[in-house]
């Protein structure tokens, strides 16, 4: 019988708690917090995203561009270029692709001096998000870098 009169009580303290709940507008920030936050977490990570593939993109233009004006000088070689751009590069654990051409003044008609690299978008993007939500799966930050040749 105290259990009845315990329980009884219990109940009718749960709804005056959730009649209470339903009046009042306290909560009603949290919810739309909540509701909201989802929605700014993808923002952010999408400017995320965006930001490192711009870093990582104008990086790739620089170190072809510098691997190139070597090989032109005479300073690498094709043999060579791919360590030094490697090393010059700002996040040396992407699976980067390397192809470079090394070009001659005196062949006829000459041929010039090529660096290119890429990277897979999916693989340089901080959460993916740009890859999978923006379509973006199967596409690649590539920089190819042409100069006719000094030597």
């Amino acid at each position: 019988m105290m259990a009845a009169a315990h329980d009884a009580r219990a109940v009718s303290w749960l709804e005056r708690q959730a009649r209470n709940f339903a009046k009042k507008p306290d909560g009603s920030v949290t919810i739309e917090f909540v509701l909201w936050m989802p929605v700014l977490l993808l923002i952010l990570a999408f400017s995320a995203d965006a930001s490192q593939l711009y870093l990582i993109r104008a990086n790739l233009w620089t170190v072809a561009g510098e691997t190139a004006r070597r090989m032109t000088t005479g300073q690498l070689t094709s043999g060579t270029a791919q360590a030094y751009a490697a090393s010059q590069l700002l996040y040396p654990n992407l699976p980067y692709t390397y192809s470079f051409v090394q070009g001659s003044a005196t062949a006829s008609p000459p041929v010039d001096d090529v660096a290119e690299i890429s990277v897979p978008v999916a693989n340089a993007s901080v959460f993916g998000v740009l890859a999978v939500w923006g379509n973006f799966s199967n596409a690649i930050l590539d920089a190819k870098v042409t100069m006719r040749s000094e030597q």
